[in-house]
């Protein structure tokens, strides 16, 4: 796992996840995360889980899981929903293609070197220099190879899908750095006004969950060289 493109969980201590989650606006399936939340983190803090790679660990399987429960009397189910919540910070890498407004002819000349994913492109193309010789290798305006790329680098936010990095990018908040200083109420207004006059998707998002996208790119790897 490159901790140039994910967050960096054995640094991302429980006690800041705990806060980000409740923070979060859950699935309804999900809910059961917000009963007795920092008092169950306490419980996990106390049995020697300080960070998420750790959380992770104990959380790998359902064996796992049932002695976990029995260790801090946390419900098994609450365990099980939480390490379903968990593995969203490390999102699998979206394909390409899904990107709405994509140059399908770039994204043929991508797939012939082997680049399907936004993981794939992030390595090949993070740093400047290295855009401009690919871009040259498999001739394609710069522009073009930028702007993929800045969709991908929008990608690593959690819970961010395809069509709103491609909305995210319309406002031109385009990088992980720039949503980190982004204001919430300022880019829910600028997101909302892009989808209003594009019609990107009918879901409707708040500037809670504005919000939460600035707290989650705040602690991922600001890699992308623009």
């Amino acid at each position: 796992m490159t901790t140039k493109y994910f967050i960096d969980i054995e640094q991302f201590s429980l006690t800041k996840y705990r806060k980000i989650l409740e923070k979060s606006e859950l699935l309804p399936g999900r809910r059961i995360l917000y009963e007795k939340t920092k008092e169950r983190f306490d419980y996990l803090i106390q049995h020697g889980i300080t960070n998420l790679l750790m959380l992770v660990q104990a959380l790998k399987s359902s064996d796992k899981i049932k002695h976990l429960s029995k260790e801090t009397n946390i419900p098994t189910d609450y365990l099980t929903i939480l390490r379903r919540e968990v593995n969203r910070l490390l999102p699998k890498p979206v394909s390409i293609s899904e990107f709405p407004d994509a140059d399908k002819s770039l994204i043929g000349k991508l797939n012939k070197k082997g680049i399907k994913n936004t993981l794939q492109l992030f390595e090949q193309c993070d740093t400047k220099k290295k855009r401009i010789a690919f871009a040259q290798e498999i001739d394609v305006p710069i522009s073009a190879l930028e702007e993929l790329t800045k969709l991908s680098d929008l990608s690593r936010i959690w819970g961010v899908g395809p069509i709103f990095c491609r909305i995210f990018y319309e406002t031109g908040i385009d990088t992980i750095k720039k949503v980190a200083n982004a204001k919430a109420q300022t880019l829910h207004e600028q997101l909302t006004e892009i989808n209003k006059t594009k019609k990107y998707t009918k879901a409707k998002f708040t500037v809670k969950d504005v919000a939460l996208c600035i707290d989650i790119a705040h602690h991922l790897p600001k890699t992308i060289e623009i």
